[in-house]
């Protein structure tokens, strides 16, 4: 399988989080999950539990802060 890249413009791209019962399209999130949604055009979602979801956050915000110069 290979992989899909896709990109959105950050200033047209909005944040939204789905709680546990909540129905991002046709999935519903189960108990002790949350999603954290991206929304362009399209819409993204990171699934998981608030710790895993907030590590991958956490990830992504000190990767751009190390590695991206301002």
């Amino acid at each position: 399988m290979s992989v899909r890249y896709e990109g959105a413009y950050a200033k047209d791209t909005t944040v939204s989080v789905a709680q546990a019962g909540e129905i991002v399209g046709q999935d519903e999130m189960p108990e002790g999950q949350i999603a954290l949604l991206l929304s362009y055009d399209e819409v993204f979602y990171i699934q998981g539990t608030r710790s895993e979801v907030l590590d991958v956050l956490i990830d992504a915000l000190e990767r751009v802060v190390r590695e991206v110069r301002p």
